[in-house]
């Protein structure tokens, strides 16, 4: 008797990481002022998301003003030292905050070959492997820009850090009710349309296909996503600053090739020391006592 395949389960584990991407008035701020148990990182000059401050702070979210990576960087390990991380992690907008890493880098605005935006880029990398180690959701919001090639537009792309498509495990295209070039304002009846670019999941898995295209409401996103918004924040500890210090004490005395280091950072899911775990970072100050390479 040949035995049929069971279908992959749904794990409660499953994280949202997710890029939303669109022209101004699409509808994204609303959404995420929607999420419950939110952090927003509002880097928007015009007043972001200030007003919806009664619904963000109706659904157990903060919203908090920033201006650069940094800003946010520094603002989650505060969160964590102080146990009061929220379950879903949210950038609004990631647009400015590239351009503020690019005038950050490049003050003159001199051609610089693009080296401005592959250091905003690393930056932006530094916050998502820190959300990775610290396990909860990620909600990116993106503006869009022309994508050209040989002089002519062939389409759109999310303003921000170079491939962060890349780094998402969602993405989706925002599109105004009414068609190409319509000004109307999406409405609680009448939303946007996302446009779904990439939607990681098994082919088989029991929730189905995931839809071309959907109403952009709250409640199409969770029967889309499911379990993962359901997940319970694991309590997760960074390495403290004298941990860090051993670290790479460990990494001088040791001789410990740049590689070798770039490919267990890798491993890890971390960019460097400050964005790893209290747990990754004490296994390999107690392994380099005895060993001169990296603990597998």
């Amino acid at each position: 008797m040949v035995k049929t395949q069971e279908k992959p389960q749904v794990e409660l584990d499953e994280r949202i990481i997710c890029l939303l991407a669109g022209e101004s008035g699409s509808g994204k701020t609303f959404f995420i002022a929607n999420l419950k148990d939110a952090i927003i990182y509002d880097s928007d000059l015009g007043g972001g998301s200030a007003y919806l401050k009664a619904r963000i702070e109706r659904n157990g979210s903060e919203r908090e003003e920033v201006t650069s990576y940094f800003d946010v960087l520094n603002d989650i390990k505060k969160r964590v030292a102080e146990k009061r991380l929220k379950k879903n992690v949210v950038i609004d907008h990631a647009t400015n905050l590239h351009q503020d890493a690019i005038l950050r880098y490049n003050p003159s605005g001199e051609a610089d070959f693009g080296r401005a935006g592959n250091r905003g880029t690393q930056d932006w990398r530094r916050i998502r492997a820190l959300v990775k180690t610290l396990d909860c959701n990620l909600f990116v919001v993106a503006h869009t820009k022309g994508e050209w090639v040989e002089q002519k537009e062939v389409g759109k792309t999310a303003d921000a850090a170079k491939n962060i498509e890349g780094d998402m495990q969602i993405v989706l295209y925002l599109k105004r009710p009414g068609g190409p070039g319509s000004k109307m304002q999406p409405t609680t009846e009448v939303p946007s349309t996302a446009q779904v670019v990439k939607w990681r999941r098994d082919p088989e898995d029991p929730r189905g296909m995931v839809p071309l295209t959907f109403p952009f409401t709250m409640q199409t996103f969770l029967s889309i996503a499911g379990k993962g918004m359901e997940r319970e924040l694991k309590n997760v500890e960074l390495a403290t600053a004298e941990m860090v210090d051993a670290a790479k004490k460990c990494v001088t005395d040791n001789k410990i090739d740049e590689e070798v280091l770039a490919k267990w950072f890798k491993k890890i899911g971390a960019s460097d020391f400050d964005t790893a775990s209290k747990e990754q970072v004490q296994k390999f100050i107690e392994y380099y006592k005895t060993k001169s390479t990296i603990p597998a």
